[in-house]
Formats: structure tokens, C-alpha cells, sequence
């Protein structure tokens, strides 16, 4: 790993492309601005953990199957009765399916903000080097 010190609103370049500065201290906190192509995805790791986490438990979840050869026939009123427990089963395992799906739909809509304010950001950084940047 590269380590490097930065002074506030010095920059670093990765390739020829990608630039990344360091926008503002504020306690155990910075900010930095990453400017790239928008072919080149930025994501906060801790997100990408958050949803690889999500996606695992989703796989792990119980699958609910039923066996309808091994039932004996029963009258149409039984039979009715009888899958009522599946049927709760059921929609309970898809509701939480739902939450599950819920839940990365509000992971990549806040990824998408913060890619946006951060592009943001970067604009804004850009426009205050270009004003402070001499004209020669």
C-alpha cells in the first residue's frame, strides 16, 4: 500500500484520470473528492460489505418446499384447512425476502447520493482551482 500526506485541497492522481483531493478535516474525519470517469465505479467499502452481508443472509435463508405426493387425498374443505400454515409460511418468507430487497434498494440509493455529492464536490474543487488557477 502507498501511503501519502496531503495537505488540505492537495491533490493525487491515479493514472491519467482519476484524481482524488483531500477537501476538508474535521476531527477523526476527511473529506476527499474523487473526480473520474463515469466508467470507473467509486464505492465506500464499508457499503460493498453491507451488501455482500445482505446478499449472503438472503442465500441463507430457508427455502420452504413441500412434498405433494406424500399427502393422502382429503376432502376439498381438509385440504383448504391444511395449507393454510403453508400458505402463512409462504408469504411470511416472501415478505422478508421483500425487506431484504428493500433494504439494498436503500443501500444503492445512498451510495448513489453520496456518488453525487462527491461528484458535486469534486465540481465545486475544480471551479475554486480554475479561479485560483493565474492566467499567463
Amino acid at each position: 500500500m502507498l501511503v501519502l500526506s496531503r495537505k488540505l485541497n492537495e491533490t493525487i492522481l491515479i493514472g491519467e484520470n482519476i484524481r482524488v483531493t483531500l477537501l476538508g478535516i474535521d476531527g477523526d474525519k476527511i473529506k476527499i473528492g474523487v473526480d473520474a470517469p463515469r466508467d470507473v465505479k467509486v464505492f465506500r467499502e464499508e457499503l460493498i460489505e453491507a451488501t455482500k452481508s445482505t446478499n449472503k443472509q438472503a442465500l441463507d435463508a430457508p427455502i420452504v418446499s413441500f412434498d405433494l405426493s406424500k399427502m393422502k387425498k382429503q376432502p376439498a374443505a381438509e385440504t383448504a384447512e391444511a395449507a393454510k400454515p403453508a400458505t402463512t409460511t409462504i408469504k411470511a418468507a416472501k415478505a422478508e425476502k421483500t425487506d431484504k430487497t428493500e433494504k439494498a434498494e436503500e443501500i444503492e440509493k445512498a451510495e448513489k447520493a453520496e456518488e453525487a455529492e462527491e461528484a458535486e464536490a469534486a465540481e465545486t474543487t475544480e471551479a475554486a482551482e480554475a479561479a485560483e488557477t493565474p492566467e499567463i
